[in-house]
């Protein structure tokens, strides 16, 4: 008899006899979970993808050899930039010398992409009017066999049935990635040609419905941006970069004298703070900002616990998330109280690719006990004066990011110290405006949550009933 957990967390105790062993010993492969899914997987027709594949390959690291990113030449892609719908996200160059070198994994347009490690088992399909690029060793470039629908591929892909058996491959190794053997070896479903075709018309459908469902989501919170300006009676000037600009000595801040730091991107943020008609204090007088700690050794093994909160769980729309969190140990994180968060905590992501992010605690957050890493500053107001949301709301905006991505230094690590935050200017509006400005993000971000619900709920659905018309 063993004991385990589910990929939920979930404890489960099974009775396993040594007759059903076959090369796995791992508790999770044995589990009434993949029982049911490979039952399920036997009473359809399917092919090992190996079958219908012409070729599989993949790419390399160019800083393996020395090789340094570029500003310009041949997108180079990485895992993030992968998902099914198509490539998203900042992307990189190499030079054209080091993508002649990587021959093998060039791409032209048309190829199928499978990540590797990472975030395992997502599929795209490389736009054909891409134009050329290349991918690293964590993605596999596949090319299929011509009479089969790639574009079904994908989505079988994508499908719960494989990322299933993807997992499933993961369990047997160290390391979370899947080699080109265990890749080969899924199972998909293959149905007729017709059938494979109604199938790419009912995911194309989803997904350009989920797709526009997200995009009135996000429009609805850049008009927060908009909103909040607006009470404060000011307009964001047009950005223009500007290559050649001067600085006299007597404009020089704080032991500043990086060009990028008074460049009119920034000046003009200042010039439009100085002219408010409103009240500006510096943020560290109504607040308290610190930061927190993990263990040594990190999180990774660690699956319960005190939810610990970093830079990737801050969301683009000021969510916190709630799912796929890391946690520390109970007693850990009573030795570490003075790094607690609680319900209205301003969270602002201070290091790494996605400095000057902004969040809030929100008071229906689900574990009531929750702390933060070291690349996350709490700021917690302790003025009555000041309403949480509006500080929340302010940093989000154009003229509170630009204040603070004025403020990130590093040459490598870019980040921001506490004390740039504490200097960050914050226009204080009668506390009636603070709270009409509340009132008005916590309806565009329920709209928004809705919209992005309905979106997910359009995708299930479909997958649910193609999922029906393969396993009959």
């Amino acid at each position: 008899m063993t004991q385990t957990k589910t990929q939920q967390s979930n404890p489960q105790i099974f009775t396993i006899w040594s007759d059903e062993i076959k090369g796995r010993i791992d508790p999770y492969f044995f589990s009434a979970e993949i029982k049911d899914f490979r039952n399920k997987l036997s009473k359809t027709k399917t092919v090992k993808l190996g079958e219908i594949i012409e070729v599989i390959t993949k790419g390399e690291t160019p800083l393996w050899r020395g090789d340094d990113y570029q500003n310009e030449g041949v997108p180079f892609l990485k895992v993030q930039n992968i998902t099914p719908e198509n490539i998203k996200g900042k992307i990189v160059y190499i030079s054209e010398k080091v993508d002649k070198r990587m021959k093998r994994s060039q791409l032209f347009g048309g190829e199928l992409l499978y990540t590797m490690a990472g975030s395992i088992g997502i599929a795209t399909i490389f736009p054909e009017n891409f134009g050329r690029a290349n991918i690293n060793q964590a993605i596999a470039k596949i090319v299929l066999k011509s009479e089969i629908n790639k574009k079904y591929i994908k989505i079988m892909l994508n499908s719960d049935l494989c990322k299933k058996q993807a997992e499933m491959a993961l369990t047997a190794v160290a390391q979370p990635n899947i080699n080109f053997e265990q890749i080969k070896s899924i199972k998909i479903p293959l149905p007729s040609l017709p059938i494979q075709n109604k199938i790419v018309s009912i995911m194309s459908k989803a997904y350009e419905e989920k797709k526009r469902k997200e995009i009135k989501a996000g429009e609805i919170l850049n008009s927060v941006d908009d909103f909040v300006l607006k009470e404060l009676g000011i307009k964001m000037p047009e950005i223009e970069k500007e290559m050649v600009f001067e600085v006299w000595s007597d404009e020089v801040e704080n032991g500043r004298i990086d060009p990028y730091f008074y460049s009119s991107i920034f000046m003009d943020t200042i010039n439009l703070l100085d002219n408010l008609k409103t009240e500006t204090i510096k943020l560290g007088e109504v607040v308290e900002i610190f930061s927190g700690a993990r263990p040594k050794g990190g999180v990774g093994n660690i699956l319960e616990g005190i939810p610990s909160l970093g830079g990737e769980h801050v969301l683009s729309s000021g969510e916190i998330k709630t799912e796929k969190l890391k946690f520390i140990p109970v007693d850990f994180h009573r030795s570490h109280l003075d790094s607690a968060v609680k319900i209205n905590d301003v969270l602002l992501v201070k290091d790494g690719a996605t400095t000057g992010k902004v969040g809030i605690i929100p008071k229906n957050y689900p574990y009531k006990d929750c702390n933060i890493n070291e690349h996350v500053f709490a700021i917690r107001i302790k003025d009555k004066k000041i309403i949480p949301k509006y500080i929340f709301a302010f940093l989000n905006s154009g003229l509170g990011q630009s204040q603070i991505k004025r403020e990130i230094t590093g040459a490598t690590v870019t980040g921001l110290t506490r004390e740039s935050v504490k200097n960050l200017q914050i226009p204080i509006l009668p506390l009636n405006i603070q709270k009409k400005i509340s009132e008005k993000i916590e309806l565009y971000y329920s709209q928004s949550k809705t919209l992005q619900k309905e979106a997910k709920e359009v995708l299930e659905n479909a997958k649910e009933k193609v999922e029906k018309m393969i396993l009959k």
